[in-house]
């Protein structure tokens, strides 16, 4: 699980239940990454801020109330006890715990933004008169694209004034979330970590084609924190063009089926942050021409 929060995601009303992202302490932060790790370490997490200058193990889970999501997700919490009036939300994942309706391949892999776009799987919600017209439709399933182009690209600036990209694309766009759309605003090549599900045989290669601008390579392998897992065992998603500084957090796989499915990334530069990632890569995915080293 990745999880970058620039208070969106969850949608909130009313200043005195506005989210705001709050790190391990309760402190409120510009913008955080999280990376939960792996398998035996599976509550575990790292984080990630403008001031961490890279990736601190935190001492939290990532299900703990104390911790950097619940302090972040405090007003929800809250509202279960309290019902604010005029407070309202949408919780949507590709994979709730309960689903109440037969999976469908037309609902988005996704887990944030540009939610017309991704077409996300809208679990639970209150929507209050006070909603957006457009987060209304959303919550009832209604609105989405009915023309191309079936994709969009927003500039989005935190409360603290950082610039972030935010990619998106909706189930007709028909092409891979990286080499058909994120390389095409990137200076350089990308390395890409998605899931390598060993049990799929739609897995996409790395693309190395003269149609794209830039080349795209699936890591294959990383290091978290002092161990190493491989694509099949990590099931986070994002990328990073480590020579310029851009990194993207994701919630698309590199399968030919995600092609046909909505979902996007938030994106944007920072040298410290691409470091961060590009350091974790161990393994990487060749294409049969010639390649640059990281």
């Amino acid at each position: 699980m990745m999880a970058l929060l620039l208070t969106v995601g969850i949608v909130f009303q009313l200043s005195e239940s506005r989210v705001t992202c709050r790190n391990d302490k309760g402190n409120k932060v510009d913008w955080y990454i999280l990376y939960k790790l792996p398998l035996e370490n599976g509550s575990s997490y790292m984080y990630m801020d403008e001031s961490t200058n890279g990736w601190k193990l935190s001492g939290n889970t990532i299900d703990s109330s104390s911790g950097t999501l619940g302090n972040t997700l405090k007003p929800l919490l809250d509202y279960y006890f309290r019902k604010t009036k005029g407070f309202g939300y949408i919780l949507y994942n590709d994979q709730p715990e309960k689903r109440t309706t037969a999976y469908s391949p037309h609902i988005g892999h996704s887990k944030g933004l540009q939610l017309m776009y991704i077409r996300p799987y809208a679990y639970e919600c209150v929507i209050p008169e006070s909603f957006h017209e457009e987060l209304k439709c959303d919550a009832l399933k209604t609105g989405y694209p009915t023309k191309g182009p079936f994709f969009r690209v927003e500039n989005l600036t935190s409360l603290g004034g950082k610039r972030f990209v935010s990619f998106a694309k909706y189930t007709l766009f028909h092409d891979d979330l990286y080499s058909g759309l994120i390389v095409k605003s990137m200076p350089e090549s990308l390395y890409v970590k998605g899931w390598g599900n060993k049990g799929r045989s739609d897995l996409l290669p790395s693309n190395c084609s003269t149609r794209i601008p830039h080349r795209v390579y699936n890591v294959k392998m990383v290091q978290l924190w002092e161990k190493v897992y491989n694509d099949t065992k990590d099931h986070s998603k994002w990328c990073v063009a480590p020579n310029s500084g851009w990194t993207c957090i994701a919630d698309l796989n590199r399968h030919e089926s995600q092609k046909n499915r909505g979902g996007g990334a938030i994106c944007f530069k920072n040298v410290a942050v691409a470091k961060a990632f590009k350091t974790t890569i161990k393994a990487y995915e060749l294409c049969v021409t010639p390649h640059s080293d990281l």
